[in-house]
């Protein structure tokens, strides 16, 4: 068994899963593996990914009037997923119910990792504000809402919180979203990792900021595209 277990992401970095640091991690690494995880373990009527709903929660946070800090901790609320995987809730919940020994019991130790790579990606970017958490989740579920209306046979929300879906289509509100953030359409063909992208790079333009190559780092924005 190895003592402390790593994955390699696609730019060829090592990161560490029980003690994740921040210079393991970059944004076109998230971008790339978020655009490329299908929700609902693609039990869909058309592929929707992490990276599109994300974009989607972000665009709910900024309509609501949350400054930018709010918006990127909205735009990495499932970011942990890049390195983890998405488990799809009702996983999560079979996995509890046949513990049988008390409040989430089957996912401890799954949640316990994503609590890590979480707060190894709050560091990195300056993205969590614990005071917000309610208003992200509800921002989620509205999404997610709207996305089972729209690209779901069945609802599979029995189980969580109501939130009324958004009025509009969920593809009209990635429009709209892209268009919020960075001030132009999206083409049509452009993929969902580059999408990620150029809201997380309106953002941090937005806030001051700018994305920091890290030493020897060479994995770029132009082969985000071409995957």
């Amino acid at each position: 068994m190895t003592p402390n277990p790593w994955l390699t992401t696609i730019s060829g970095k090592q990161f560490h899963l029980l003690n994740p640091s921040p210079d393991e991690i970059t944004i076109e690494d998230i971008a790339w593996s978020l655009g490329g995880i299908r929700r609902y373990l693609n039990h869909s009527t058309k592929p929707w990914t992490v990276a599109e709903h994300s974009i989607v929660v972000a665009m709910i946070v900024r309509e609501l009037g949350h400054n930018v800090r709010v918006q990127l901790s909205a735009l990495f609320h499932d970011a942990a997923e890049a390195y983890i995987g998405d488990v799809p809730s009702p996983v999560k919940w079979a996995m509890d119910q046949l513990s049988g020994k008390g409040y989430r019991p089957g996912t401890w130790t799954l949640r316990e990792i994503e609590s890590r790579v979480d707060a190894a990606i709050c560091r990195k970017f300056d993205s969590n504000d614990h005071k917000i958490d309610n208003v992200i989740k509800a921002a989620d579920l509205q999404a997610r809402a709207t996305e089972v209306r729209d690209y779901l046979p069945v609802s599979i929300l029995e189980d969580e919180p109501r939130q009324a879906p958004l009025p509009y289509h969920i593809e009209a509100c990635l429009a709209y979203a892209m268009f919020l953030f960075t001030g132009t359409c999206a083409e049509k063909d452009r993929k969902p990792a580059d999408l990620f992208l150029d809201v997380y790079d309106a953002l941090m333009r937005e806030r001051g900021g700018h994305v920091q190559k890290l030493p020897g780092e060479t994995y770029g924005r132009g082969e985000i595209s071409q995957g």
